[in-house]
């Protein structure tokens, strides 16, 4: 399954499940950001399609973009 993630209007990806995981536990992707799979019917947070409970960075954590870092 690939994710595309969604946040502030800026959309990244697509990523694998895993790789989603991994920046969620790094705190290079937030639990507030969107993400979405081709088949679905809308954007919803990240830990939703990946699993487990990823608690929210506080704002201003994190990067943009998981691959170069903008």
């Amino acid at each position: 399954m690939m994710i595309h993630v969604s946040r502030e209007g800026q959309q990244f990806g697509p990523y694998t499940q895993e790789d989603v995981q991994a920046y969620l536990a790094e705190g290079r992707l937030l639990a507030t950001d969107l993400g979405w799979t081709e088949g679905s019917a809308e954007w919803v947070p990240l830990p939703q399609l990946v699993g487990g409970e990823v608690g929210a960075s506080p704002p201003g954590q994190g990067i943009a973009c998981p691959k170069c870092g903008a």
